[in-house]
């Protein structure tokens, strides 16, 4: 379970998501997804990173994670919790 404080809720994840929602680290979209097939070892590349925009997705929409600001050179956006 997740609290978000503001409106205040606590949320339940699944294992999927509790594992995606702490690979939000402040790194990019690349970063996340590279953090997320090292755990998922021989989860094909494509599948991997279509279910972690997925993931990310509902991540954003349930505010528990926010997109990190464009850093220079970086054309993937990152989430941070």
């Amino acid at each position: 379970m997740v609290y978000r404080p503001r409106p205040a809720r606590v949320v339940t994840l699944n294992t999927a998501s509790w594992l995606l929602f702490e690979a939000c680290n402040g790194g990019t979209v690349a970063e996340i997804e590279a953090a997320i097939l090292r755990v998922q070892a021989g989860t094909p590349r494509a599948l991997a990173a279509k279910e972690v925009l997925a993931g990310l997705q509902q991540l954003l929409d349930l505010a528990l994670v926010e997109p990190c600001p464009e850093q220079p050179g970086i054309s993937n956006e990152g989430a941070t919790t």
